[in-house]
Formats: structure tokens, sequence, C-alpha cells
């Protein structure tokens, strides 16, 4: 704030001051609050007769008048008044304010004034044209002409798809910039800018509007279904605002660019759905926005079908196989392969034989079209077949077929041949019946024979009785007769199965020849003869040697029919039985000496009459001992057991292999699982220890029978440890490492 004085002109002492209290400066004006009066400097009282407060601007306008305040009363020594004067664009206003006072001094009149400058700031111009010289996906440059005046500061404003203006950018520093560049521009936008001047608290106009699309983003996702005809449906998920359209093409190769169609454009803001025509068979479609000239990037479907003939059947059955001339006919069947998902309406089918010439049938007309029967008789055994097959499909919702057919389906071959031929000779049989076999012997016979002369590599038969035991033997292929027709014989003896009377048994014979075909024959007989006298047998075990002693003899008593043989198998864990007497006279005698130590077990007596019928009688026997034995070379050695037993299963004989360029060693065995036993006993005899070293000294294998029940052909190791005391007290401690090992039924 500012005071100013004059003096009065006959030189009283007094002033006048002027005091500016207020300047605000607005968008539009300047208000000014100012005060006046007089000061005197005597200190005595003048009375005012006149007061004005007037102002002007510099340009040389007239004095405006202003407030008057005329007075004759010494009490009026102040004043104050306030005003406003408006901005007026491209200069500022410099106002002089001014004020007057009259006054009587002692009678005399005199007169005193104060001025004060200020200045009204000026508006800011207009802004002039904005134009967009240049812009991309990530910048723009905007510009415009400077137009002069006064102004401080160049303002900016943006808003991005239709939203809120807001300042962007403000440029300072005397306003002389006549261009910018926006660098935050992203995809999928349209933006919009406008700019005005600004200087003290106020703004210029606005200028015009300029608008920047950058390029559309892709739809994000399309689906395709077909509509029939060539036409497509298309659906997008597409949520780019700046897009104004889209433009799609096919290809029936998407990996192909040059094979994609010219482009078709769809207008919409933005593009959801839209149908594709002229799409032909297995296609794919692409789709890409596009907005005020500019392609967003594509988008490619999965894969639609249209109207399109059909791909070529599948071959199904038969596919690389053998036939067998036992069927009575041979079905080919293909899947289809219809890709426009219209209906099948007709196929055709062709075979040769060998290298012969193809023999197709006529268009046969069908809704299926997925199947082909020919009768066996149409081939011959050893005939490779090779065939194919093609068909059509309804081409529109009419039927046709103008469209035409499949390709023929990829050539696919079989072999016909027969199976091996199966003959059971004895007994006689009635195949799935039950025939009742009289008298005596009955064995079971079989002959297998492939008549094309292929080997055959395997054949079995199974016999069961009716309480379901099964009597097997493996086949073995006759060498001698594999080259002249692939003969196997099998034969099960009455003596191998010892038949019980009354009773039906089964039979089955199965055989597989190199051809892969197979043949299985199947015979029951029920067992009728006249039984002779039964038999006895007295059992003796010896426990020092582990034996048995058997005595066989006829049971003379009732009125059967005499025996002249008599025969006892000891009968095993597995049904499997071991000959002990074999068609022996009365009293006929015989050692077992492999039968199993504390577990029942039985022998099976067989006597058999001159017209060779039989009558079996089992017993039931059980060793009871505390000893383990072990035969070899004749000799025995037997033990106590120390109840110290142990059992491992696992590979024994096992050797590390190393190999050039391998770091760690190769761990090979000889793959047949086998178990592993450790056992300790105690020797009390000498002549029980004499028996183990002479075993020491034995380099094969042993048959080994454990207190266990375990009869078994075994590889040992033993060893001996001899403890004596002052009383002449002489035990020897042995422990016994063996590993099971092959050999004969025991």
């Amino acid at each position: 704030m500012t005071k100013y004085y004059a003096r009065h002109s006959s030189g009283q002492n007094f002033g006048c001051f002027l005091d500016v209290w207020n300047l605000e400066v607005t968008s539009d004006r300047l208000n000014v609050g100012v005060s006046g009066g007089y000061h005197s400097y005597a200190g005595s009282w003048f009375f005012t007769t006149y007061a004005s407060l007037s102002y002007y601007e510099s340009s040389g306008h007239d004095w405006e008048n202003g407030d008057y305040y005329a007075h004759d009363s010494a009490d009026i020594t102040f004043f104050s008044a306030s005003d406003f004067f408006w901005r007026h664009e491209g200069y500022n206003r410099s106002i002089n304010l001014y004020c007057y006072m009259e006054t009587t001094v002692n009678g005399q009149y005199g007169t005193a004034n104060a001025n004060v400058w200020v200045t009204v700031p000026a508006l800011p111009p207009s802004a002039t044209t904005l134009v967009i010289n240049s812009y991309t996906d990530n910048q723009a440059t905007l510009s415009w002409t400077n137009p002069g005046g006064i102004k401080q500061a160049i303002c900016i404003e943006r808003r991005s798809n239709g939203g809120a203006w807001g300042e962007v950018q403000v440029i300072w520093g005397g306003a002389t910039a006549t261009s910018w560049t926006d660098t935050s521009l992203a995809v999928n936008n349209t933006y919009e800018y406008r700019f005005r001047y600004y200087n003290e608290k106020a703004y210029g106009g606005y200028s015009n509007v300029v608008e920047v699309v950058t390029s559309p983003s892709s739809p994000t996702s399309i689906e395709v279904v077909s509509a029939g005809g060539t036409n497509v449906n298309v659906t997008l998920v597409n949520n780019s605002p700046v897009a104004t359209g889209i433009v799609w093409q096919w290809s029936a190769d998407k990996d192909d660019e040059s094979s994609w169609s010219g482009s078709t454009a769809v207008s919409g803001s933005p593009v959801t759905s839209f149908v594709a025509n002229g799409v032909v068979g297995k296609a794919y479609i692409r789709v890409a926005n596009t907005a005020n000239g500019v392609q967003s990037g594509w988008i490619v479907s999965e894969q639609v079908i249209t109207i399109a003939p059909p791909n070529p059947p599948v071959a199904k059955t038969p596919a690389g196989d053998v036939v067998s001339t036992d069927a009575e006919s041979i079905l080919f069947s293909w899947d289809l392969n219809i890709i426009d998902k219209t209906d099948p309406t007709a196929y055709e089918f062709r075979y040769m034989v060998g290298e012969g010439s193809w023999v197709t049938t006529n268009k046969v007309l069908s809704s299926t079209a997925n199947s082909h029967t020919l009768p066996m008789s149409t081939f011959s055994a050893g005939n490779v077949v090779t065939w194919q097959a093609r068909m059509w499909a309804a081409a529109t919702t009419g039927g046709s077929d103008e469209h035409g057919a499949s390709e023929w389906s990829a050539p696919d071959s079989f072999t016909i041949h027969t199976p091996p031929h199966i003959e059971i000779t004895s007994p006689n049989y009635i195949i799935e019946g039950v025939n009742t076999v009289v008298g005596m012997p009955i064995s079971v016979v079989a002959r297998i024979t492939d008549v094309e002369g292929f080997n055959v590599p395997y054949a079995s038969m199974v016999l069961r009785d009716d309480s379901g035991i099964v009597y097997p033997t493996d086949g073995v292929p006759d060498e001698a007769g594999v080259g002249a027709g692939g003969i196997v014989e099998f034969e099960i003896a009455s003596s191998d199965y010892l038949p019980a009377n009354h009773s039906e048994y089964t039979v089955v014979v199965s055989a597989t020849s190199d051809t892969t075909l197979s043949n299985t024959a199947r015979a029951a007989f029920t067992t009728s003869f006249t039984e002779p006298i039964g038999g006895s047998v007295t059992m003796t075990n010896d426990v020092n040697t582990g034996y048995v002693s058997l005595l066989a003899t006829f049971d003379n008593t009732g009125a059967a029919t005499p025996a002249e043989a008599i025969s006892v198998s000891r009968v095993n864990d597995d049904g499997s039985i071991t000959p002990i007497i074999v068609d022996g006279a009365n009293n006929a005698g015989a050692v077992d000496m492999y039968a199993p130590i504390n577990k029942p077990y039985r022998y099976a007596v067989t006597t058999i009459s001159e017209e060779k019928s039989i009558r079996t009688v089992y017993f039931t026997n059980i060793i009871r001992s505390s000893k383990a034995y072990f035969y070899f070379d004749g000799d025995i050695a037997s033990a106590k057991w120390n109840q110290s037993h142990s059992i491992s299963y696992g590979r024994p004989e096992q050797e590390e292999l190393r190999f050039s360029g391998r770091t760690l060693p190769v761990l090979v065995d000889d793959k047949a699982q086998s178990v592993q036993y450790s056992s300790s006993f105690t020797l009390l005899d000498r002549s029980e220890v004499d028996a183990f070293k002479r075993l020491m000294a034995h380099s094969g294998s042993v048959v080994y029978k454990s207190t266990e029940g375990d009869v078994m052909h075994a590889k040992v190791s033993v060893g001996l440890s001899r403890t004596i005391d002052t009383v002449s007290f002489y035990q020897q401690q042995l422990s016994v490492n063996y590993t099971q090992v092959d050999g004969v039924l025991l």
C-alpha cells in the first residue's frame, strides 16, 4: 500500500493522502479499494469544504468522475471508496487514482491532492487453430500459430473415448511454443485435444478440437458354426471402443498365407456377429477390426466344415488281420469320414485277390454306407485280399450328390487261412455231449493237424475230472511233421490219471498255428468198468533215513474180479503223482526216499485186472521227525534242527560287469528266481559229523528234506564248528546254506 501527500498552496501546513488498501485480480476485472483524507502537520484541525476521488487511464482517457465529498465541518477528515476496472484482451490498462481536497485555514482557502497508478492485467488471447501434424499408436504431435498478446501459459487438454477433459500439459515461459508431442498414447483408443492460453487467473477461448484414433485391438475370441450350404455363422467377443467395422477372410490351410481369400468388410461399432458366405469344405475364418483405415491383427477360428465331398473312409475290419475259413462270410466295415455333417447316401466297394484285377460293386444306396458282406466261398485258403471303399453323402438338404463321392479309402489287406484241425480219437465221444466209456483202459488221445502245413507252436490238452482236478500235458510240435503239415499228437494213458469208476471227465484240446489262428475242441465222457479186487499198502517210516518202506498186497476179500498187478503212487500237493511201485505183483515192495517230513500226504494204491480195469484206494501217512535229511551219491546226512532257520528269495547268481564308457558297473543275473535258506543244527554223534564231512566234499546238487515238509533239489554249503569239554562230551555245531535248484520230480 502507498500513501501520497501534498502541501497547501498558501503555505498552510496540511496535506492530502491516498491509501490503496485492496488490489484483487479476477478472471475479468481488477477490483480496487482506496481511502483518502487530510493530515495537519501543525496538529490543528481544518474544515474541509470539498473532497473528490477520480481516476483516468494513461492512454489519455478523460477524467472519470469519482465520488464527491463536500463538508463544512472539521470532523470529516477521512473517506473510503472502492471500484473495479474491466480487463481487456491483448493489453494491460494503466489506471491513475486521484484524490483532491479543498479547505480553509484561518479564513483562507487552500487545496491539496495525491494520486497513485495501478495496472489492470490484460486478458489472454483466444487460441488459434489446432492441427495434428502426425501420429502413431504411441504418440501424436500437435501444432498451432502464436497469436501474440500477453499470456503466461499454454494449457493443453485431452480426453479419451468420449470421457472427461483433463489437462495433459501446461507450457510456461512466455507461452510462445507452437507445438507439443503427446507420447502416452495406446492402441484401441480415440483421443481428442484442445488448448487455451492463460494469464493472471484468466483463460482465453478454446481452440478447435482435433482427434487421433489409434489402431483398434483384435477381437478376443471367435466361434464358427456351419449355417448350411456354404454359410458360416461367426460370433465374436469384440470390445474395441474404436472399431468401426471388421474385415474377414477364409482359407482351407491356415498356415499358408497365400491361400487366404480376399477381404470382405462388415460395418459396425464394433461388429460382434456376421454370416460368412461362400466358405467351402473344411475351412478356417480370420477376422480383424478396422478404424479410420487402420486394421488390427487377425484372430483365427477353429476349423469349420460346410458342404463338401466326404473324406475317404477309414478301414476298420478286417484290417491287416487273418480271417478263418471257418467263417461263413466276411464283413468288411469302415468308419465314415463325412466332413460336412450330412447323412451318408451310398457307397462302392472293391477287392482284389493277390496281384489280380479289382472287382468293383455297383453303387449301393445305403443310409449307413459303412459295411459290405461277401460269402467266404468267394475266396480260398491262402488268398491275400486287398480291399477299398468309397462313399457319398447328402451335399444339400435335398440329398443330391452333386459334390461327388469321396476318394477311395487307403488299401487294406488280410489273409485267409484255415485254423488247425483237432481230432480227439480216444475215447470215442460226442462233441459237447457226454459219452459213457465201458471197459478199460481209457486213454485220451488227440491229433492236431494244420492242413496248410504251417507250424503249430502252441498246443495243449487238459483233462479234468468231476472234482475239478486238472491233469495237464504240454504239447510240442512234431518236428518231423512240421514241414509236411504241422502235426501234434497227445496221449494221456490210464496210468497217468488213474480214472475212477463212474466218474465224468472233460478233455479240452487247444492249438495255435503260425497263421495266428486258433482252434479248440472239447469232449466229455463217463467211465464204467468192472473194478478188480482192491489193494492195500503197509507203510514203515524210518526216522534215521527219512525213508518209507512200502509193501503192496491184494485185498482178496469179496467176490470181485481178480487183479493181476498192483501199483503204488505218492500224491503230491499239486495233484501230480510220483510212481513208487508200477505193475507189481502181490506183496511187491519198494522204498519211497522222498516222502515229506512232518506233513500228511497220501498214497494211491491201484489194482489192475486182466481187462485193464482198475480200482484205486488212498492211504494217508506222516513221517514225524526232528531231523532234516540230505541225500547225495547214495549217501545220507541228517541232523537235528536247532530251530534257527531263515529263508530269502532272490537271484543268487549275480555278477558285476564293467563296460567301457560307463562309470558304474552293470549287475547281471540269470533271471531265474530262486529260494535261499540258512539253517543251523546240533550234531551229537561222530557218524553224523562224518556224513556231513562227506557232504562237504560233494560237488553236485543234493536232495534236501526239511522238517517243514519241503522236498527239493538244492545246492548246499556246509560249515562245522566243534566243542570239546573235560567230561569227554562231544558236540559239533552245523550251519547249512542251501539254494533251491531245478531237478526231476521227486
